[in-house]
């Protein structure tokens, strides 16, 4: 799944093509994706011109003229293609913006249809009501507030940091990545951190958030770019997807374990496992490996 640097590639290269572009005609293939009550009224912003294109979270935004707004979420397959008007529309595409400058369409593609979008015509609604609930930007917040963020918890760090409500955009992939940055354990406790392991977490956060920006995104299955190429950052990953493998800082084989839920890399030479009395669950779970 997109998580906030794919989003965050994609929200640029649309933001460069399709800005200032007036939407003619809006196609509806597929009206489930778009979880409104009333799924036609997104054609209500024909005739607008997309005057921004931004990221929260892992959500991507069009804003229009007249103040309405479209959200999308890509879920595990989706994209937000720019095509040339002579080019064929792959199949699974739900939704089509056609413009009047008539050079380029974008295409909504979803081959599983997990993902979603939303419209507001008036700045008011469903839209906002999801954004509300959203987290902290991991790239905006303080550092203190981080570190607040930290303390005020007394959960499992890793799924601390996938939890949208709390930190928006991060997951499973820039959460193992992060982690192993600032070697720390994903089944530490969050309120249990020092200060300073606190602020070398908060930092290899936005280190490698930004690299994998600049490296175009993570392209693990389905993901692409606004113009269909692919992210390389997965050739810089350290630990994310190479159980089995030897460590790439000490040589040592990287572990896969559940961490509240999901699937997660570590190496426990480098990210030591918390300090815990050895209870049966304990030895069930595995703490200190597989």
């Amino acid at each position: 799944m997109p998580e906030l640097p794919e989003v965050e590639v994609i929200a640029r290269g649309l933001g460069k093509r399709v800005k200032g572009l007036t939407v003619s005609k809006i196609h509806i293939n597929k009206p489930e994706v778009i979880k409104n009550d009333n799924p036609d009224g997104i054609c209500n912003l024909q005739g607008k011109v997309i005057e921004e294109i931004s990221r929260q979270g892992k959500f991507i935004i069009a804003r229009f003229s007249g103040g309405g707004r479209i959200l999308t979420h890509l879920g595990m397959t989706g994209k937000l293609l720019v095509m040339p008007t002579d080019e064929e529309i792959p199949i699974h595409s739900h939704l089509v913006f056609e413009f009047m400058e008539n050079h380029r369409r974008l295409v909504y593609n979803d081959t599983r249809r997990f993902g979603k979008v939303l419209y507001s015509l008036n700045g008011e609604g469903i839209i906002e009501q999801e954004l509300s609930e959203l987290g902290g930007d991991p790239l905006k917040i303080s550092s203190k507030r981080f570190l607040k963020i930290l303390k005020s918890h007394k959960r499992m760090i890793k799924p601390l940091l996938m939890d949208q409500h709390v930190i928006a955009g991060m997951g499973n992939i820039y959460a193992d990545e992060s982690l192993f940055e600032a070697r720390i354990h994903p089944r530490v406790i969050s309120s249990e951190l020092s200060e300073q392991e606190g602020l070398t977490l908060y930092r290899s956060i936005r280190k490698i958030l930004r690299s994998a920006i600049k490296a175009g995104g993570s392209t693990i299955n389905d993901y692409c770019r606004d113009d269909g190429t692919m992210g390389y950052f997965q050739i810089k990953h350290q630990v994310y997807g190479k159980a089995d493998q030897p460590c790439p800082r000490c040589g040592n084989t990287i572990y896969k374990m559940t961490v509240g839920g999901r699937t997660s890399s570590v190496c426990i030479n480098c990210q030591r496992p918390p300090v815990v009395k050895p209870t049966a669950r304990v030895f069930r779970d595995c703490w200190w490996g597989q």
